[in-house]
């Protein structure tokens, strides 16, 4: 008794060809580092009208700055932004108001004009520790935005010796906020990307090629067995 090879069904080419797609677009992985700062208070200086004149009010409230570090490779003291996928900072500016800032920043949708909206940010990993985490840094993301004839900037920044937030809506507020000698901590996740639309549309055009080449076509078993 022998076994022979006939030509596979097409299907089941492009099977294997979609099983290796798939299979390389879910290999890579990502890692995110995530910063959590110590409470730190903020005060906000706002130019109000009363009456016939002018007042100053401010409020004093905490804020706590948390990062997170987006990246494909672990993060070492030659790791510079632009080889980082994405740096965001959380925090309070405003009282009751938590605040993200995201470096690449995205473009506001349906904007009123005249609109401009620029994002920076900064990157330095001086040091690790025995567990791959940073142990001296400073990273600082920030934002301008004007929009409706105002501008608006917020800045928020972390490091080794202090936590900052720091920003004003002109012409009218201002708030700033510090501590210094306390920094948080660090921990890191590893997470499997999510494929991209490209790849999802290859997915779906791959199962609809499939569903309609077994539909109308004949399957041929990919071996004989041949009797002497």
């Amino acid at each position: 008794m022998h076994w022979k090879l006939n030509r596979l069904h097409p299907a089941i080419y492009f099977s294997v060809v979609m099983s290796l797609v798939l299979s390389s677009g879910m290999a890579r992985a990502d890692y995110i580092y995530s910063y959590t700062g110590q409470p730190f208070n903020v005060t906000s200086s706002t130019i109000m009208p009363e009456g016939d004149d002018w007042i100053t009010v401010e409020k004093t409230f905490q804020s706590t700055i948390t990062a997170a570090i987006r990246t494909s490779s672990l993060l070492s003291p030659d790791t510079q932004l632009a080889d980082i996928i994405s740096v965001t900072m959380t925090g309070t500016p405003y009282e009751g108001s938590v605040f993200t800032l995201e470096y690449p920043g995205a473009p506001i949708p349906d904007p009123f004009p005249p609109y401009d909206l620029r994002v920076g940010a900064y990157l330095d990993i001086i040091s690790m520790d025995a567990a791959g985490l940073p142990s001296a840094w400073d990273i600082s993301v920030d934002q301008y935005l004007f929009i409706g004839g105002r501008a608006h900037y917020v800045q928020m920044l972390t490091s080794t010796i202090s936590d900052n937030i720091n920003g004003y809506d002109e012409p009218f507020s201002g708030f700033s906020g510090s501590n210094q000698d306390s920094p948080g901590s660090w921990q890191v996740t590893w997470i499997s990307s999510v494929p991209e639309n490209q790849t999802n549309g290859m997915i779906f055009v791959g199962l609809a090629i499939i569903s309609l080449v077994v539909r109308n076509s004949n399957f041929k078993r990919p071996f004989t067995r041949l009797t002497i």
